[in-house]
């Protein structure tokens, strides 16, 4: 990655590499995308309740831990995947899962979403 350092009158003076550069997951914005996300609303709505309640206390507790590791990853894609799989079919369309990997690449999230809406995990992620 690289950092532009400009002077007070806005010319470019140099450009410095940063190696390393690791840019955390805004969970939080994540969460409230989600929350206010007609496509999640669907899911809500249609979903396992059990299910979707597990789903938003996983969520919550990666939200009040300083980092997210392999296991918590794991957890929540077998959270997110058990309620897919419980979905009626044709409650959810391709527009549903493009709003939902927006949010996750808005927000640099450590995964994404199948076409058949499942969770991927990105296996670069620095865990």
């Amino acid at each position: 990655m690289n950092i532009e350092i400009y002077n007070q009158v806005g010319e470019l003076v140099e450009v410095k590499a940063i190696e390393n550069f690791i840019i955390t997951p805004n969970i939080t914005q994540f969460t409230i995308g989600m929350m206010t996300n007609e496509s999640y609303a669907k899911l809500n709505a249609s979903a396992n309740q059990e299910l979707k309640i597990r789903l938003e206390i996983a969520v919550t507790r990666l939200e009040l831990k300083p980092e997210i590791t392999a296991i918590d990853l794991q957890l929540l894609k077998g959270i997110w995947d058990g309620l897919i799989q419980g979905m009626p079919e044709g409650i959810l369309n391709n527009d549903d899962k493009q709003s939902w990997i927006s949010l996750c690449n808005i927000n640099n999230m450590p995964f994404t979403f199948n076409d058949d809406y499942t969770m991927q995990i990105i296996n670069d992620y620095n865990v």
